[in-house]
């Protein structure tokens, strides 16, 4: 609690501070406290910005993922397929080759040759 006295015509308060230096502070504080509200709320929609773009690049980088995996299961898929095709047809070809060496050994005057 400060109290009051007057001195050449002005109101002074205990500490020593007339009104209009009083108001002149508290206008600059009240200045302040804005300059200090700004930086917090540009702050906080910095910050906002930066957890969407980092959440939205996560969500691109799953899409990617997920889209390049799709890809790479369809290649396996068909790539296996293609060496259960070249496996059958090296079996029958080998049944082929088998049938041919049993042609030589049961038929002898046979001309066969290899090819």
């Amino acid at each position: 609690m400060t109290k009051k006295t007057k001195t050449k015509g002005k109101q002074v308060t205990t500490r020593g501070i007339s009104r209009g230096e009083a108001k002149a502070l508290k206008e600059s504080i009240n200045i302040l406290l804005y300059i200090i509200t700004g930086i917090v709320v540009f702050m906080i929609i910095s910050f906002a910005i930066a957890i969407t773009t980092i959440l939205s690049n996560n969500i691109r980088d799953k899409n990617l993922y997920l889209k390049y995996d799709s890809l790479y299961e369809s290649y396996l898929e068909k790539n296996s397929n293609l060496e259960n095709l070249i496996i059958e047809q090296q079996i029958q070809i080998n049944d082929l080759e088998n049938v041919l060496k049993n042609l030589k050994v049961n038929f002898p005057w046979l001309k066969i040759t290899d090819f």
